[in-house]
């Protein structure tokens, strides 16, 4: 779609259907991309993929932010994620829309769980100005469209990251010219 299109040329990019993938299936994909890289942490990935009340990471890992056991249920994938990231200084970029509302503590929960490494979340429509979205992670005060995506390619890219969406993406900084940015789309498709 056209969110991986506009991708950096430095950023690596992985499409996943998370509407028929299994969580299995999903974390296989993030450990190719790994190993792709060989082996090298990647500086900062962004989990780009349609949240709300029910953030579906994979047929069978389907959680809901801000109620008890969300972490949990997502941890084999969120997981995998932190397993291809710096230890110290890594970052993961959860893009789905309003997750940090859902869940006002989703990045410290995770920072604790997975100790060096930083978590961002957006309390709002995450995507394009023309739907009602941005590319800031409120959590942190950061815009991360400049770290994975090219300003003009990313003009295309007119939807938000709203769950009843069905374009997902994942990108990952690489540490070095190999690989600096990840991003894992996951893409749902949503029969009428």
């Amino acid at each position: 779609g056209a969110l991986a299109a506009a991708a950096l040329p430095e950023t690596a990019v992985m499409v996943y259907n998370s509407a028929s993938g299994s969580t299995e299936d999903v974390v296989s994909k993030i450990e190719a991309a790994h190993k792709a890289n060989g082996g090298t942490p990647f500086t900062s990935i962004a989990f780009a993929n349609h949240a709300g009340e029910v953030w579906q990471l994979a047929t069978d890992c389907i959680c809901h932010p801000g109620q008890d056991g969300c972490i949990t249920d997502a941890s084999p994938v969120i997981s995998a994620l932190a397993r291809c990231v710096a230890k110290e200084g890594g970052r993961i970029d959860l893009l789905g829309c309003r997750l940090l509302a859902l869940d006002p503590h989703l990045p410290d929960k995770l920072e604790k769980e997975f100790e060096g490494i930083q978590f961002t979340a957006s309390d709002d429509d995450t995507g394009n100005r023309s739907a009602g979205g941005d590319w800031v992670m409120e959590s942190d005060g950061i815009d991360i469209s400049a770290d994975y995506f090219d300003a003009t390619r990313l003009k295309a890219y007119t939807d938000v990251m709203f769950q009843n969406h069905h374009e997902h993406a994942q990108f990952w900084r690489r540490n070095n010219w190999q690989v600096p940015r990840w991003l894992l789309q996951l893409e749902q498709i949503h029969l009428n």
